[in-house]
This record gives structure tokens, C-alpha cells and sequence, in this order.
């Protein structure tokens, strides 16, 4: 009696079910070569020569595509079993998996071209929508907001190595592990139409797996698994935003990548009426200069961050912040001014100490006048406008957050203007933790406090002009000290002059203002040595202290300490220097 083909076909898998079956008795994980004597990639090549077809056209075209269906054709069962096996799905999913690998071409593919490839108009492919959901489940393709289809890496390894694929084990890990693999997969899926279900589906995955840490306690106590599919994303992306940007608050624009538009406004006005379940559990909630009345603004509660982040020092950490000058970490240094200078600095430093300081500002606040000083300190390169704004903030003790300009702007849209409102944002949360409010030092001010474009149209010149009327309104409502230097007034806007309450011009030194810093730097020097190299070098303390260092430098290279006539010679050397632009090594300023 002769078997049909039907029952050769369950025979087949039976036994291809129980040559796995036994591998698995023995305790070992067999390759999967070893099932039918054929490595997965050639398993995949037959299952593809297959399925594909060629149709030839009257016109003397031909057209190609792909035969699926879920009743396996005898000639590809072992292929396809074996790489369900090892793929971890049936195996009529893993012939539809080796039809789209072959389709994609290394690329992604479109849900139109993948219902031409199978041949069918795109109602028909509906019917697979199930298969391609129990792919993308078991990570072998996934898919963006557009239906488009790309196979995953891990998956393709696995294959071309012949290995089984493994599910992904996270467990083991700790807070910071968990939050830098949660930015991990923002920074791979955040593109324009990236797969968000996935993303969130993995975030979930990894904190649930470990219930050892801070972060995943604090998750479970707050209930946060309880909130909707896309109040939890909301959650991750404000995780992975404050871990990786330090955005201590974000607005709607910033996590308009991982929603669309829809589900963007569905978000935004439910948490204006303080609809959301995340809202409710206390873990989101509205920030700002406006409090709780700015819908527009929004973070996770300090105090459920500092519950999460516990196992990695709390909110914000316990490891120096990026900028921030800590008041005892700054070294004394002896200044030397004109008298004017002089008594001007040590007016602001009496006004800047934290008793005095309150006193005045409680004035201007009763009196209903803006409380927030604006410092302008300008001059010349090398007159020592950076080091007294360090020094004042070492003596009255106030920290110092430093503002890198460079790190401010960048060449994408939009991305200059958040990063200025994250640096303001960051320093009113600064200033209202601490007990003296530290001082906000823009170096460099004419970089970013120019001239404004007026009737700009290039992009640049728009991205400026936003910039700087950020800083004007954030000037107007500031409550704290900012400083701001600069070497060349005549670029500044007038606009931004206004908003400078003190005004403090750094001259050229004396020749007995000189004469003092060469004393100071070089003690060996006598008085007479000292005013005749101030009265013959029309120097900065900045490149007093570039001499200083030559003549160190002098020492060790030749020996023994440089004569009068060896000092004259650097001093020549920094004038004629001097004369072309070129970097300054000294004083900061």
C-alpha cells in the first residue's frame, strides 16, 4: 500500500519533530545542519528557489514573485522545519520569513511591494497580517508606523552562523544598565517612522526582568505597568531623555518621533485636562515657569525619580555635572586692577554675598522690579574678565555653571533652541535647590549675544535670531545671577545691553598695574626689572602668565634660570605674536 503525499509529509515532520525531541533527552542543542545535513542558510536558498516564480509577459517582459501558502509543499517540509526550529516558529512562518529576507534585499519593504511580491492585491495580503504578527513577536522582522517590513540582525546572524536563535535575556542587570539599553533602542527605532511597539514591547521586557533594582521596584510600586500602551512609551522616552540629554523637563516637541500625530494630541490634551492615569499616580506631572498652570511643560515627579535612579545615586546622580564649577574646587588667585576696576569688582562682590544679596533682592521684589542680576564684563582678550567671575563665585560661594557655546548650537533645525531652554531649565531647577544660587557664566557672550539679523532669511541667521530672543526673554524673568564676557562690545545687541544691570569694562592694565602682576608671577624679578618690562611690553596679565610659562619652559631645556636679556627675548617673541590672531594660553578671559 503506497503512502499519499500527505502522509509522507506528517511522517517527514514526525520525524524531524523527533530527531529534535531526542537532542533535547540528551541535554545537548544540536545544529541545525544536523537535522536534515543542511546549514540554516541553504535550508533558506532551497525554501526560496521554491517559492519563486517567473511569469512570462505577451510583450516579451516577465514578471517575478513569491508562492505562500500555509500547507507546506513536500519538496521544502524538512528545510522548513529545521529553520522553524530553529527560528523558534512553525514552519510555514519560516518559509514567509525566507520569502521577505529575499525580498528585502538588505532593505526594508513596503506593505504594497510585499503584496505584489506574494502576487496578491493588498486586501488579499491582509490575510497574512497574523503571520507577520507572530514574526515580528518573536523578533525575526519588524515593522515601522508605515508597515514597512525589515528583517532583524539578530535573526540574520543567527542563520548565517548556523546557531539557533536566542531570545534575548536581560535579566541581571542594574538601573544603569536598564537605562542605557532604554536609550539604546530609542536611538535605534527614533527615527521618522520608527516601530514604537517595539520599542516600548523590549522597554517593558527589560524592566520587568529585573525586579532586583531601583528602578524596576519603583515601576511596579507606582503601578506604572498599569497605565496605557502609550502613557508607558511617554514614560521611557522622559527616562531616556533626562539619561541621555539631562533634560530635566521636556515639552511636546521633544517626543513628537515617538507618537503620531494622533496619539501626539490624544496625549497632549488629556494631560491638559489631567486625564491621564499617569498623571493621576502622581509620576507625571506639569513643570515650568509656570508651575502647575504650564501644560506645555512636563516631567516625572522629582521624587519618583529619585526612587527609580536610588541604586545610581538618586536624581541626577552624585558624580559632577557637566559645567558645573563647584565653588570650594576653585583655586585662590591674586587679581590685579586700576583702582576703579578694582572697587567696582569688590562692589559686586559685597552685593553677591548670599546675606547682602537677599536683602536686595527682597527690595526690588517688594518695590515689584525684577530681581535677577545680569553682569556684563568686557575688554579686551587676557584682562582677566573669566577669572574674576571665578573668583567672585569661590569668595561669595556660589557654584558656577558654565555655559560651553559650542556644545549650544548645532546644524539641526530646532536643536540649538531646546538645547538653550534645557541649559535655562537646568538652572532654575539649580538655583532653586540649592541654598545660594549658583552664577550662570556665558564666556564668549558676543558668540551667542550678537547682533540680531533683522529681515533674515537664511537658516542660520533665523536659528540665531531664535537664540537670542530665548536669552532676552529668559533675562527678563530670570531669578539669579548670570554673567556674561566678552571681548568685543561693539558686536553685542543693544537689546542685550539693556538687560545688563552692571557693566564692567576690563582695561588694559597700568604700567603699575603691570608692574604688580610681573612681581606677582616672577618674585625673583626686581622692582626696577618689573617696571621696565610693564612700561616696554604693552602686555595682559594673560600674556604676562604665556611668558611665565616660557620662561619655566626655558629652565628645564636649557638648564638654569633665563637671564634679564633670555626674559626680553620671550617678551619680544610674545609682542611680535601678539600682532597676528592667535590663540591665547593664561589668564581665563
Amino acid at each position: 500500500m503506497t503512502m499519499t503525499d500527505t502522509e509522507k509529509m506528517k511522517q517527514l515532520a514526525d520525524e524531524v519533530d523527533g530527531m529534535a525531541d531526542l537532542f533535547s533527552e540528551l541535554g545537548a542543542e544540536p545544529a541545525p545542519s544536523a537535522m536534515c545535513g543542511k546549514p540554516l542558510l541553504e535550508c533558506m536558498e532551497t525554501i526560496v528557489q521554491h517559492c519563486r516564480y517567473t511569469t512570462h509577459l505577451s510583450n516579451g517582459h516577465s514578471e517575478t514573485g513569491y508562492r505562500y501558502e500555509k500547507k507546506i509543499p513536500l519538496d521544502i517540509l524538512a528545510e522548513a522545519g529545521h529553520l522553524g526550529k530553529a527560528l523558534g516558529v512553525p514552519a510555514n512562518l519560516a518559509v514567509l520569513f525566507s520569502i521577505i529576507v529575499d525580498s528585502t534585499e538588505g532593505c526594508s519593504l513596503s506593505r504594497n511591494r510585499f503584496s505584489r511580491e506574494l502576487g496578491a492585491s493588498y486586501v488579499q495580503s491582509l490575510k497574512y497580517e497574523n503571520d507577520l504578527v507572530c514574526l515580528t513577536a518573536n523578533r525575526l522582522i519588524s515593522r515601522n508606523r508605515s508597515g514597512d517590513i525589515s528583517v532583524e540582525e539578530e535573526a540574520m546572524n543567527a542563520i548565517i552562523n548556523d546557531q539557533p536563535l536566542k531570545k534575548p535575556d536581560f535579566s541581571g542587570m542594574s538601573t544603569l544598565a536598564i537605562l542605557n539599553r532604554i536609550s539604546r533602542l530609542f536611538n535605534k527605532y527614533s527615527s521618522d517612522d520608527g516601530d514604537m511597539d517595539r520599542l516600548r514591547e523590549e522597554c517593558d521586557e527589560i524592566v520587568l526582568a529585573n525586579p532586583q533594582t531601583s528602578f524596576t521596584r519603583t515601576y511596579k510600586a507606582k503601578r506604572i505597568d498599569s497605565c496605557t500602551e502609550m502613557e508607558r512609551l511617554l514614560f521611557y522616552a522622559l527616562c531616556h531623555l533626562y539619561h541621555e540629554h539631562n533634560y530635566d523637563e521636556v515639552e511636546w516637541w521633544d517626543v513628537r518621533d515617538y507618537f503620531d500625530d494622533s496619539e501626539l494630541n490624544e496625549l497632549q490634551v488629556n494631560f491638559r485636562y489631567e486625564q491621564l492615569k499617569i498623571q493621576k499616580l502622581g509620576i507625571l506631572v506639569s513643570s515650568g515657569s509656570d508651575g502647575l498652570q504650564d501644560k506645555d511643560h512636563f516631567q516625572i515627579a522629582d521624587a519618583v525619580n529619585e526612587s527609580l535612579l536610588a541604586d545610581c545615586g538618586g536624581l541626577h546622580g552624585s558624580g559632577q555635572q557637566p559645567g558645573i564649577v563647584r565653588c570650594d574646587t576653585i583655586q585662590t588667585k591674586e587679581l590685579f586692577f586700576d583702582k576703579d576696576t578694582e572697587m567696582r569688582l569688590g562692589d559686586l562682590e559685597q552685593l553677591l554675598m548670599p546675606e547682602r544679596c537677599k536683602e536686595v533682592m527682597d527690595a526690588l521684589k517688594g518695590s515689584g522690579l525684577r530681581t535677577g542680576f545680569a553682569c556684563l564684563f568686557y575688554g579686551i582678550p587676557g584682562t582677566g574678565k573669566t577669572e574674576s567671575v571665578y573668583q567672585l563665585a569661590r569668595r561669595t560661594g556660589r557654584d558656577l555653571l558654565a555655559v560651553d557655546v559650542s556644545q549650544l548650537k548645532s546644524k539641526w533645525v530646532g536643536e540649538s533652541e531646546k538645547n538653550l531652554k534645557v541649559l535655562f531649565n537646568r538652572y532654575r531647577k539649580m538655583a532653586c535647590d540649592a541654598q545660594v544660587a549658583p552664577i550662570l557664566l556665558f564666556n564668549e557672550a558676543d558668540a551667542i549675544f550678537g547682533l540680531r539679523r533683522i529681515g533674515a532669511d537664511q537658516a542660520v541667521d533665523k536659528m540665531e535670531n531664535s537664540l537670542q530672543n530665548i536669552i532676552l526673554q529668559e533675562m527678563e524673568s530670570l531669578e539669579g545671577i548670570l554673567i556674561a564676557t566678552t571681548n568685543l562690545t561693539q558686536n553685542l545687541d543693544k537689546a542685550f545691553e539693556r538687560r545688563f544691570l552692571y557693566k564692567l569694562h576690563f582695561e588694559n592694565p597700568s604700567d603699575e598695574v603691570k608692574a604688580r602682576i610681573w612681581r606677582s608671577m616672577m618674585p625673583d624679578l626686581t622692582e626696577s626689572d618689573a617696571g621696565r618690562l610693564a612700561s616696554a611690553f604693552n602686555f595682559t596679565g594673560g600674556q604676562i602668565e604665556n611668558i611665565l610659562r616660557k620662561r619655566t619652559i626655558h629652565a628645564i631645556l636649557r638648564g638654569g634660570q633665563p637671564t634679564l636679556d633670555d626674559l626680553l627675548g620671550l617678551c619680544r617673541e610674545e609682542a611680535i605674536a601678539s600682532e597676528n590672531p592667535v590663540g591665547r594660553i593664561g589668564f581665563r578671559g
